[in-house]
Formats: structure tokens, sequence, C-alpha cells
């Protein structure tokens, strides 16, 4: 940058006194006359060109007060509201982080009452997309509570990130400098990382920002994975190598998969072998399989539970729909084999945790050994254990066969929300309300990985079909994939608007899909 010859008289001047030499101080300013400092700041504060200056030498004039706070706000949210549609959305990632530091800004300088009022004339506008920030926000009222909210200190102390075309930047510059909103102008300064790029305006921009997820997607997701399955559950190879040994028409192979191809990963974790009636039933369902099309839709499952008083909480149905099992607010599970003839036996045996037995009149088994209500299940893939997690804080391992709890696995500090066995059993992922998901055996009663980076509760977890990744959703409305043997986040998707309660990989493993707030 060029500097004028004024400004480098300045700076030498400046030299000159700092080092005491009086003689050519004295020389210099016979023969150069120069502006003081003072002047020449009060000239560059002046100058149009200059969109920096106006913002770095906001803070040089009168104390904002707390009229300022809403007469810049509620003009810039008047103009963003009626801004054209393909701008609008843009515009409204910068709106909500400004509505945000001027509430702040008005608490840390005092304005208690005029906060609330600020709260109160714009909160409802951000409610739809923001519920649990406003709601949150609304709880801050005096400089203690500032000092301690996790969520103000965030966004104090985290740069959001904000990604905007270069037109919709332009058009907000000249808004803010037209209308002499300075105050605005600082704020986004000192708060905003805004990132401007060519092209047209993005009209589905992603509301969640640095502040609220922790972190910086682009650095967390360049991270390389594999997506692709184990060979041992990769369906082609598994059929086709058993059709070799017999006299299976090679058409039917093909046909059966035809369009399918399947990338095979090796697993980085250790696995147990491959259960050989596990293996046989798999080749079974595969020979049994028909390729989808008009002529044969895919059939579904339909159970109905009558009279639950509110009391189900979850239910889980068996890979291969031979049980269903439904986790109650009564801290118990009832079970229900499918296959068995549905009438009402009375004398039923119930089989309690302690090895006890209760005679009951119910057509299903009743597991007790929670207490508190049970909020999660999962059936191993071989159907001989079943997983349930509780509000007690604790997860149980129950036997199918003597319908008994073997285990009981502690180590979260609050509810476990979620509880899901990997495909291929072994190992079992849990959610909590600790902020944490943990990954476990079977064999062990503590935890082998603790995946910690959540700013909320962890509501659902899922295991990868390939074993080697673990997704998690969150109240922070961010989904995670986490690196089972590093224990590492790898992956962070956001987009939800509020907590997401369900996740699916498809049967390949590169699509993952997320249930909840939109």
């Amino acid at each position: 940058v060029r500097m004028k010859e004024e400004e480098i008289n300045a700076v030498v001047l400046n030299y000159l006194k700092k080092k005491g030499y009086t003689h050519s101080l004295k020389w210099f300013e016979q023969e150069a006359p120069v502006a003081t400092l003072p002047e020449l700041a009060q000239k560059v504060q002046h100058d149009p060109a200059s969109i920096t200056n106006y913002i770095l030498f906001h803070n040089t004039k009168k104390e904002s007060t707390a009229a300022d706070y809403e007469s810049n706000y509620a003009s810039l949210k008047e103009w963003v509201n009626a801004s054209l549609n393909v701008n609008r959305a843009e515009l409204k990632s910068v709106l909500f982080p400004v509505f945000v530091h001027c509430y702040l800004d008005l608490i840390a300088k005092g304005f208690f009452d005029e906060a609330v009022a600020f709260m109160g004339a714009h909160g409802s506008s951000h409610r739809d997309v923001h519920t649990e920030e406003v709601n949150t926000l609304m709880s801050i009222k005096t400089h203690e509570h500032l000092k301690e909210n996790e969520l103000a200190q965030r966004f104090r102390n985290q740069k959001l990130v904000v990604k905007i075309c270069s037109y919709t930047f332009e058009l907000l510059l000249s808004f803010l400098m037209d209308n002499k909103h300075y105050l605005i102008l600082a704020i986004i300064n000192q708060y905003l990382d805004i990132r401007v790029f060519m092209g047209a305006p993005n009209e589905m921009v992603n509301h969640d920002y640095k502040a609220i997820t922790g972190v910086e997607e682009e650095e967390m997701n360049e991270q390389p994975i594999r997506w692709g399955l184990l060979a041992d559950l990769v369906p082609n190879k598994v059929f086709t190598d058993e059709l070799g040994r017999t006299e299976e028409p090679q058409h039917k192979r093909r046909k059966l998969f035809e369009g399918m191809e399947f990338e095979t990963v090796d697993s980085k974790i250790p696995l147990p072998s491959v259960d050989e009636y596990a293996q046989i039933k798999l080749i079974s369902d595969f020979g049994s399989a028909l390729p989808l099309g008009a002529n044969s839709l895919p059939s579904i499952c339909c159970y109905t539970f009558l009279n639950t008083n509110d009391s189900v909480n979850t239910i889980e149905i068996s890979r291969d729909s031979s049980f269903v099992a439904a986790g109650c607010s009564d801290s118990s599970v009832k079970l229900w084999d499918v296959n068995q003839t549905h009438t009402r036996n009375f004398g039923t045996v119930i089989k309690k945790a302690d090895g006890t037995e209760q005679r009951g009149s119910e057509d299903y088994s009743l597991l007790c050994g929670h207490s508190g209500p049970v909020y999660s299940l999962s059936f191993s893939p071989e159907n001989k254990y079943l997983l349930s997690s509780s509000e007690d804080t604790t997860v149980r391992l129950w036997s199918m066969e003597t319908k008994t709890s073997l285990v009981c696995y502690k180590g979260h500090n609050y509810p476990v929300w979620d509880v899901d066995f990997s495909p291929l059993g072994y190992y079992f992922a849990t959610a909590s309300h600790d902020r944490t998901a943990r990954i476990w055996s079977t064999e062990h009663i503590f935890p082998l990985r603790v995946l910690a980076g959540h700013l909320s509760d962890v509501d659902c977890v899922k295991f990868h079909p390939n074993c080697n990744y673990v997704a998690t959703g969150s109240s922070d409305k961010s989904v995670r994939l986490w690196d089972v043997q590093k224990g590492e986040c790898v992956r962070i998707f956001t987009g939800h608007y509020g907590t997401i309660y369900s996740l699916a990989f498809s049967p390949d493993g590169r699509v993952l899909a997320s249930g909840g707030k939109f």
C-alpha cells in the first residue's frame, strides 16, 4: 500500500521524537510542515473510501446508547425482510448473530431493562430456527449470567463463520454505510468471520454456526474415510461363494445382485469370528430374496400396542422380525416372540434380573432390573442378546434364552438415551445426557472409548455397517461421525434446526440419514 507524503512525514517525525534527536527534529519541522497525528486520524476517520476505518474509529465516538442498538438493529431487520428472496437467506445468516451480540452488549453495558425490551421486540422472529438459543439468551439478565452462560461465552469468544456471495456482501455493506449503521459494522467486524465467495447467492443457507457446533466443519470433513463394507458382510460375495458350490444357474446370481456394487474395507478394530449359524442364516436369507420391482414391492411388519397408557418409551424389532421388545416407563422391558401363538397363557413364568421367578398371566416375557424408565433397546445380530438403556444411567445385557439380565454396564453419569449393537455384535455404542457417546464390548463392564465433543445431549447413536465408525446425533443440532479405533470425530454434519432424534445408514454404508427438526 502506497503511503501519502504527509503520512510518511508523520512517521518520521514520531520516530525523531522517540529517539530524542532534537536538532534533527527542529530542522525537519521547519523544512516539512507535518500535520499532527490527531489531525491525521481525524482525516482518515472521515475518508469515505475506507470501510475498515468506519469500523475501527466507531469506538472513538460517543458511547452507544440502548436506543442506538434498537434503532440500528430494527432498521437492519426491516431491510433484510424486505430484500429479494434470492438474497434473503444469506442476509438472515448475518441477522441472527447481530441480534445475539446486540442483546449481549446491552447486558454487558448494564441496560438490563432495555435488553428485556429488545428481546421481547425481536426474539420471536428467530424462534422458528433458533428456539433453544433464544430461550437460553432470555435467561441472561445480569453481568453474572453473562459470564457464566456457556452459549454466551462461545458467541463472545469465537468468531462466527458466515458465508455469503460477493453480491450479497456488497448489498449489506452499502446499506450499513449509507444509513451510517457504524454500530452494526463494529459488531460484524469484531464477532463475525464473513467469507465471501464468487457466484450466485445460496438460497439454502446452513444457519448453524461455528460457535454453536464448536468446530470448523471444513477442517473436520477433510479427513479421509473408507465407507466400504467388511468382506464377510458383502452380500454378493457371500451368496456367490455359496452358489459356486451348488448347481444354481449363473443367471440367478446376476439377476439378484444386478447393479449392486460393494466396496470392501478391512476392519480397524478386533472383531469376533462370524458365527457359523449366522452365516448360514445370511445365505438362506439372500437365497430367498427377490429383486424389488413393480410386481415385488417390499413388505412391512405391523404391530399395534393397545392400552399402553403412555407407558411405552421405545419399541425394537429383531432383524429377522421374530421378536418385538418394548421399553417402558415403569423400568421394565416387555418381550414378545411373534413366532408363537398369541394366546393368553395363565401362569407364564416371568424371569427377574436377580434370577427369581414370578407367575404372570400375559403372553410376553417381563424383564425387570432397571430402576428408571427404559429409553432404548437393541437386539444382537443373531438374536441371542438384548441391550436396554435407562434413566438409571446403566445399560443391561439380557439373555434371550433365559430371559435374565447377564451384565449391568456402568459408566455414564446421567440417563442413557440410546444404545446400538454393532452389525457383528460384540461391540455396542451408547448415547447419554452427559454429552458423550461411549463404545463398549459385551465382555467388559467398562467403556473402551469415550467420544466427547458434542455441546449438548447425545440423543442417538448408530454403528456404520463396517463397524469402523459410529454416528451420533445431538441436541446441539449436529451429527458427528467418529472413528471407533481412534475415538476421534472425523465428520460433522449440520443443517438441522433442532435436536436429532434418529440415525440410519444405507446398506452399502455410503449414505447417512438423520431425523429431527429441520
